[in-house]
């Protein structure tokens, strides 16, 4: 009887013990969430400063501006000054000039220099070079005067005086969730943020948009592929939590994982904003003449991956059926790789003049004015991650066709007719109906407008504030990653 009561009394003791252990780990995750502090890293955007912010540049700067207002600005920036090999603080100022968010005056502030990213850091690095031979405090001096001045000529930060100046070098602390939602392929140094990370104990946020490069290597730079596969080698390693942005980039993700022995990765989904600026009642002047309802729209840089090809033929083909009464298609995107030849084809094809326009270089109000005035859209990708266009064409009540492919269905929510992008027919006749049949055109927005719910960027970062605050309240786990694994090229 004593032997029971013994046992007895120790199971429950150790009952209490678990208890006490859980109710201090909870404890000690509300200390956490409480003390949490957010660094994002923009160096994608910082690299981009000065140029439209098209892609993923748009989404990292979009997200960034949505956790200034979760925070209520409580928040750090940075970025990774490969030259220095270091991470570099940006004052809040500076990040809201890079981000794109309005001043006072409700005008952006002037972040363009007539200089490109490009040349400015070729300025730049001339201007160390040129000032290495002073003595450090006279060169510290230097260069935040050339700071200060090229500021008040240029309106935007030279990048000289924060990487040079010690007070500038940024320190992720214990509290912080460091946060990157770029892709800062071959510009970031992921192995000396798995060495902070190992020695501060900090979280690590990562986002996967896709692995296109590594599924469909042939619609990829040939210099991307080994320098995207150690990164997402490294992002597996040192993050505790990688967003992706669909199932099906999920999907690829973790099976790239899995092949690679990364069994302890934790994944989640982040969904993409679909929200723009209102469009503007009149037409921007940089349009071209076209009349509201009178055009078909396909927004995207134009590459081998976005399947213009398919659309050049198309029309081409549409031209000859129907003659002045076909619709012109409106290409909303810039020119990206391997296409100099579709887009000098375009140009020069008598079938489409008049009837094909490229643009580029478009702005929010501009890209607003297209989709709200357009009478469908197409989108007949080879693969994407997610496929921001259909789903900014739906928030829109915009009819649209879409590919089958990888997470383009998700995109498009059962509200598009999903077709085969190497089926010219299935595209030729959808098209052709949408463009003349007004009676399918209505049953297609109808449905949209009825069942469709969009999904804002201020939605989209409130997902991303809760997910990062739950990671911030969550036992650190054992470090996974191995330092000497995680290349510094990534």
């Amino acid at each position: 009887m004593l032997l029971k009561d013994t046992q007895a009394a120790k199971q429950a003791q150790s009952v209490q013990s678990g208890k006490g252990r859980i109710a201090v780990a909870k404890a000690w995750g509300r200390v956490r969430e409480a003390m949490m502090r957010v660094c994002v890293d923009i160096t994608s955007s910082w690299r981009h400063r000065g140029s439209p912010p098209v892609g993923i540049i748009r989404t990292e700067r979009t997200f960034a501006r949505e956790l200034l207002r979760c925070t209520a600005g409580a928040m750090d920036f940075c970025y990774y000054d490969k030259g220095l090999g270091q991470f570099v603080s940006v004052p809040r100022d500076e990040a809201e000039g890079i981000l794109g968010i309005a001043d006072q005056s409700g005008e952006p502030p002037p972040t363009v220099a007539s200089m490109s990213p490009p040349a400015l850091s070729l300025v730049r690095r001339l201007v160390l070079r040129a000032t290495a031979v002073l003595p450090a405090n006279l060169r510290q001096i230097v260069l935040l005067s050339m700071s200060r001045v090229w500021r008040r000529v240029t309106g935007r930060a030279t990048g000289m005086a924060p990487a040079a100046l010690p007070d500038r070098r940024f320190s992720l602390r214990p509290e912080h969730v460091y946060v990157n939602l770029g892709l800062a392929t071959g510009y970031t140094d992921l192995e000396l943020l798995a060495e902070e990370k190992r020695r501060h104990g900090f979280k690590v946020v990562m986002i996967c948009y896709d692995m296109i490069p590594l599924l469909l290597p042939h619609y990829t730079m040939p210099p991307v592929l080994p320098v995207f596969e150690a990164y997402m080698r490294a992002t597996a390693q040192v993050a505790d939590e990688v967003l992706c942005i669909s199932r099906s980039s999920e999907r690829d993700f973790r099976t790239f994982c899995t092949e690679w022995g990364f069994a302890r990765v934790r994944t989640s989904i982040l969904r993409l904003g679909s929200d723009l600026a209102q469009a503007p009642a009149a037409r921007p002047e940089r349009l071209p003449m076209l009349d509201c309802g009178r055009f078909v729209l396909v927004v995207g840089t134009i590459e081998p991956r976005k399947n213009h090809e398919l659309l050049y033929q198309l029309w081409g083909r549409l031209s000859e059926e129907m003659g002045p009464a076909l619709l012109p298609l409106i290409i909303a995107g810039g020119q990206g790789w391997c296409v100099e030849n579709l887009v000098e084809r375009i140009r020069l094809d008598p079938r489409l003049m008049d009837r094909v326009f490229v643009l580029r270089g478009l702005d929010d109000r501009e890209l607003a004015w297209l989709y709200n005035n357009c009478r469908f859209t197409l989108y007949p990708s080879f693969y994407e991650g997610w496929g921001l266009p259909v789903s900014e064409s739906l928030a829109y009540g915009k009819a649209a066709i879409v590919s089958t492919t990888s997470s383009l269905p998700e995109a498009a929510e059962g509200m598009a007719p999903l077709l085969d992008p190497l089926d010219f027919v299935a595209w030729h006749d959808a098209v052709l109906r949408l463009m003349t049949d007004d009676e399918w055109l209505a049953e297609n927005e109808s449905r949209i407008s009825q069942n469709y719910r969009p999904f804002g960027w201020g939605a989209a970062g409130d997902m991303l504030y809760a997910r990062l605050t739950a990671l911030a309240s969550a036992p650190t786990p054992a470090a996974h990653f191995d330092v000497s694994d995680v290349h510094s090229h990534c």
